[in-house]
């Protein structure tokens, strides 16, 4: 996806699907979607640890839905892993 300015918490973005250039499979799968508008709401964001927002989980009922259609939260979140030691 390519989206229209930075990224920040509590930021509401406008984007556009662009295919996949690292997965020649993956691109030919989203190819039918190029183009079609995406909007997200920035949740939190933490440096190295923490990404979260809410979108509208499918492209084709973004497209056509009321402010407010219920959204999906989607977190990814990096945690350091503990290692035993002897």
């Amino acid at each position: 996806m390519k989206f229209d300015g930075p990224f920040a918490p509590g930021a509401s973005m406008r984007g556009a699907i662009v295919p996949t250039t690292v997965d020649a499979e993956v691109g030919k799968a989203q190819k039918p979607y190029e183009g079609m508008p995406v909007e997200i709401a920035i949740e939190q964001m933490e440096p190295e640890r923490l990404f979260s927002f809410r979108c509208i989980p499918s492209p084709l009922r973004a497209a056509s839905t009321t402010p407010h259609e219920p959204t999906t939260l989607i977190v990814f979140a990096l945690e350091t892993q503990r290692t035993a030691s002897c």
